[in-house]
């Protein structure tokens, strides 16, 4: 069930390659709400105020997930939980096209917001145990195997609005691709769980920082996430309905824009992981956010579609590389437990759930100009909160990982 010392070399590929589908598969049903958005409004007989409460039940579900079902990944193999993870998104899948009222809708979000969590954190954790010092470029890579599905799922949707087939029957083959992926999890032994007695023997690691710098630390990059991957969230799950909405974008090619935003997401990805080891972290953190502040200003008030795609392109690419570098720069800081990561994850997906609320809430009541000043006001807030947090925290780091390099 886990991974032998002797077979540790046999299994290094396999299990990464297993992990790096697992996050295809996320990104398979990830862009799946964003792009059915307008149908999903029409199917629950809804409107976007009403529909907007699926984003609060599916972080409802990652923050259940993430305070009371991650810590088993401390206690059994992980490929397992991973892989029955991956069952629970195939059934979301198969069931979203076949609802028709809204409490359906908000219960399959629920579920699935469960089995994103299981996936999401089992990937990024087991990752590490199994590459340790070495994951950077792995960690980079499995967020673009992420993008990837993210970017296939708009563009079958969008075919299947315009050729006005049935939804079930243009994503059964992702379907099929799911349930391979958690058969192959299942067969593959899981890494070792890491006994946090050894951990404090590594001598490469500042054990100094206390425990409530640790914690204010890992407090203060989940509100930094708050805000980015709220602004994300709102950006991939409201473009196609804004589109279709204020610029008389038929629902089909609205649908493609996401695929743009998401083809943008896994060049930026591609590019950090190729240049990571060779730049200052925090450096190109900084740059990439105020690249999405301008790219979220232009396309408040962007109404030429070419120029739309243009710089939403743009956008993701800016976008792309946050997640992964912020778990990166929180490496260079301290050494942070699983504990203190679900916790992170908690605060993050509150922002990922109420922010695409609130904007819900907004374009009901006012216009979807709301939308990207919304997401705008967002990441100028995410901006602002990571230039504070490298400053109140830029004595703290981990030997080995200065200057934000390893």
């Amino acid at each position: 069930m886990f991974i032998t010392e002797k077979d540790r070399t046999r299994w290094l590929m396999p299990i990464t390659f297993g992990y790096f589908l697992s996050l295809l598969s996320l990104g398979f049903v990830g862009s799946i709400f964003g792009s059915m958005l307008t149908e999903l409004i029409e199917a629950t007989h809804s409107d976007a105020s009403q529909i907007s409460k699926i984003f609060i039940w599916q972080g409802l579900g990652f923050i259940l997930s993430s305070l009371t079902l991650s810590k088993y990944y401390d206690r059994l193999p992980g490929n397992k939980i991973l892989s029955f993870a991956i069952v629970l998104l195939v059934g979301c899948m198969y069931m979203i096209s076949r609802v028709d009222t809204l409490w359906m809708i908000c219960a399959i979000s629920f579920t699935f917001g469960i089995s994103v969590c299981l996936v999401n954190i089992g990937t990024n954790t087991l990752m590490q145990w199994l590459h340790g010092d070495n994951m950077k470029p792995f960690l980079n890579a499995e967020h673009i195997f992420y993008a990837i599905g993210c970017v296939i799922t708009p563009i079958i949707l969008a075919e299947a609005f315009r050729t006005h087939a049935d939804v079930g029957n243009a994503l059964r083959i992702l379907l099929f691709i799911l349930s391979l992926v958690s058969l192959y999890l299942f067969i593959l032994p899981s890494p070792n769980i890491p006994d946090p007695g050894t951990q404090k023997e590594d001598k490469r690691f500042d054990y100094s920082t206390s425990q409530r710098k640790k914690w204010l630390l890992s407090f203060s990059i989940g509100i930094f996430l708050f805000f980015v991957l709220g602004g994300h969230a709102s950006f991939y799950n409201w473009i196609s309905a804004s589109l279709v909405h204020s610029k008389g974008v038929r629902e089909e090619t609205a649908a493609y824009y996401i695929s743009i935003f998401w083809a943008g997401i896994l060049i930026g990805r591609i590019i950090s992981t190729v240049i990571i080891d060779k730049v200052n972290t925090v450096r190109y953190m900084l740059v990439s956010l105020l690249m999405a502040v301008v790219c979220s200003v232009i396309l408040t008030f962007c109404d030429n579609l070419i120029f739309y795609a243009i710089i939403t392109l743009l956008f993701g690419i800016a976008i792309g590389p946050q997640y992964a570098n912020t778990f990166i720069y929180l490496r260079e800081k301290a050494i942070i437990t699983g504990k203190m990561n679900g916790f992170i994850f908690a605060i993050y997906q509150t922002g990922s759930m109420t922010i695409p609320w609130l904007v819900g809430q907004l374009v009901a009541a006012c216009d979807y100009s709301y939308f990207m000043k919304t997401i705008t006001l967002s990441f100028s807030i995410g901006l602002i909160l990571f230039f504070l947090i490298q400053n109140i925290f830029q004595n703290i780091s981990c030997p080995g990982y200065r200057d934000g390099k390893k």
